[in-house]
């Protein structure tokens, strides 16, 4: 996942992943992506679900969030920290979410 700026100043986040090496249509690949604008993200992940009162996050395979529904007010900065902070799972549950 990476974010980046296109000319016009507007934002992106890319989500890729690694695929076994294939071709389609004559083009070689290695890897799978797509892309949306921050504003067409953030569109994506909002819910009414639970009357309005949920957190959709968008978060880097490291944990710190990229997106969130939240408005106004702070929000923690890294989801593994929080939940490493405040639930039940262990170290190696945590260790195998922490992707990077």
């Amino acid at each position: 996942m990476a974010e980046y700026a296109l000319s016009d100043g507007i934002t992106e986040t890319l989500f890729t992943k690694t695929v076994e090496h294939g071709a389609y249509e004559g083009f070689d690949h290695g890897a799978i992506a797509i892309s949306y604008t921050n504003a067409d993200l953030a569109k994506i992940i909002r819910t009414a679900a639970f009357s309005g009162k949920s957190l959709s996050l968008v978060i880097y395979p490291d944990g710190r969030i990229a997106l969130s529904t939240k408005e106004g007010g702070s929000v923690f900065s890294n989801y593994l920290t929080y939940l490493r902070a405040g639930s039940n799972l262990s170290d190696d549950q945590l260790d195998q979410m922490h992707l990077d």
